[in-house]
């Protein structure tokens, strides 16, 4: 009997051990974490930022040549719009004196809206006068010692463009002409304005040339001085005399105009280096707004009379025609912009056999982005990390749209119905 008790307690002994490790085994798999729900995401579809741009009007005559740039724009900027035989080297009359007012304030530099130091007219300034007058070129009148400060001759140069102007800012700061100049061609280099040549201060000299795609660039130095772009933008300006005198560029009567510089002779025709800031249509933050340089060069209009006042009317109308058409272009990518939504397939599947569909969410803007309309942009997936139980509704991931390298807008990828946590029994039996 003392035998078999003790195969009974031994065997007792045995099974016991069996149940107390299958326990902790069952109780070490009721305690470890499943695996995580495997997500895959799917997103298909041609997208674009609208429609098609519309064409940019160009002039039957001439060059043009347009560039934008901007702070959300992309690509990012100076990207050239318009090059309409915008590479033809030709006379460029007074738009030089745009040049001219850069030396100037290299030599004698002003803040914004500083009316910087005084100049006292003298008997060669009045000789500069009646030269130009005898030429047949712009001028404005002065008379031996008159006061004028720095801003109030720049304004003369770059306003009513008096010739005889930019001779008196000329021999202010190089004493001759000749140094002048060549500060203004060392200047130009500075640009990359491969293709200009400037002869005179005033840019009456036919042998004052330059293109249209040069002259974007001295645009963009102009805008970049604060002193220089406040005046081009003026309407008109006050002389020491108390005569007003407007601003030729009519241009700046037009929304988001900024101007720059007119020109007109018999050489050259009629020519135009602007400057026009505007958001697309429907945009309302500042920030989406696109700047858009750009020259005209060469216009003769068919109802041209002696002095070139219809050249130059000309050369603004092709201007704002170009940039009305140019702005139409853009658009900031919001999700009413796009062409289409993704199409989206995928879904959450589990080792314990819960699964949900997938679905997209409302799209958010991630980076604010103007592009032209009809760029082209893609799709990109992302996938997060998870765990078991999933709601209906909760983010899985997104689908992700690109311009290049930028994110622009983001749809959060949902689950469409809820997803269950794996059950005891489940649980009890995987590893």
């Amino acid at each position: 009997m003392r035998s078999r008790r003790f195969v009974v307690t031994v065997v007792g002994v045995a099974v016991l051990g069996l149940l107390a490790a299958a326990g902790v085994v069952g109780g070490l798999r009721l305690a470890a974490t499943p695996p995580a729900p495997r997500v895959t995401i799917t997103a298909t579809g041609t997208i674009s930022a609208g429609a098609s741009a519309p064409s940019i009007t160009v002039p039957i005559r001439g060059s043009l040549a347009l560039v934008a740039g901007g702070k959300h724009l992309l690509p990012a900027g100076p990207a050239v719009l318009v090059d309409d035989d915008a590479r033809a080297v030709r006379p460029i009359a007074s738009v030089a004196k745009t040049l001219t007012a850069l030396v100037v304030l290299q030599d004698k530099p002003l803040a914004a809206t500083e009316t910087g130091p005084e100049y006292v007219i003298t008997a060669q300034d009045v000789a500069f006068y009646r030269a130009s007058v005898a030429e047949g070129g712009s001028s404005t009148f002065v008379s031996t010692g008159e006061q004028f400060t720095e801003r109030q001759l720049l304004e003369t140069l770059m306003l009513p463009s008096g010739n005889n102007i930019a001779m008196t800012l000329a021999e202010w700061v190089s004493a001759t002409e000749t140094a002048f100049v060549a500060r203004e061609n060392a200047l130009a280099a500075s640009l990359g304005m491969a293709d200009t040549t400037i002869t005179d201060p005033s840019g009456f000299d036919a042998g004052t040339r330059s293109t249209a795609i040069d002259l974007t660039k001295l645009g963009n130095a102009a805008l970049a001085n604060p002193a220089l772009a406040s005046i081009v933008a003026e309407r008109s300006a006050a002389l020491p005399s108390g005569q007003t005198v407007p601003n030729f560029n009519t241009a700046l009567a037009q929304p988001g105009w900024l101007g720059i510089k007119t020109g007109d002779s018999d050489a050259a025709g009629g020519c135009l280096l602007f400057a026009a800031r505007r958001a697309p249509d429907g945009d309302d933050n500042p920030d989406d707004a696109v700047t858009l340089i750009g020259a005209v060069l060469g216009e003769h209009s068919l109802l041209a009379k002696p002095g070139g006042e219809d050249d130059r009317a000309a050369a603004i109308f092709d201007a704002v025609q170009a940039v009305d058409t140019a702005m139409k272009g853009y658009v900031a990518l919001r999700p009413s912009a796009l062409s289409t939504a993704p199409t989206l397939s995928g879904q959450v599947t589990t080792a314990w056999g819960s699964t949900s569909s997938l679905e997209l969410g409302s799209p958010a803007v991630v980076s604010s982005v103007v592009l032209r309309m009809g760029a082209a942009l893609s799709l990109r997936e992302h996938m997060l990390r998870t765990s078991a139980p999933l709601r209906a509704g909760a983010r899985v991931g997104s689908v992700e749209l690109l311009f290049g390298d930028t994110i622009a807008l983001s749809w959060p990828v949902l689950t469409a119905r809820a997803v269950e946590a794996p059950g005891f029994f489940w649980r009890l039996q995987h590893d």
